[in-house]
């Protein structure tokens, strides 16, 4: 089972987690953009913009449907 660094995990362990972990939250951010406009009962949809957390905002990381890139 990977852990992270601060467990006891090697450092490749800890990046894999840490991917796994942005693309979950960008899958649950479009999942929720889909989903609400049909829960409110309205017509439209719901723009996903990006999916980071403030760490990942400070270094230039971004996470989006396939893409990986650093700016």
């Amino acid at each position: 089972m990977p852990r992270y660094k601060v467990a006891g995990g090697s450092q490749p362990e800890n990046l894999a987690l840490q991917n796994i972990q942005a693309r979950i939250r960008m899958v649950i951010a479009f999942m929720f953009a889909s989903l609400l406009p049909w829960i409110r009962k309205k017509s439209g949809f719901l723009l996903v913009l990006g999916s980071a957390n403030v760490d990942e905002g400070l270094r230039g990381y971004l996470t989006k449907a396939r893409l990986q890139s650093c700016y």
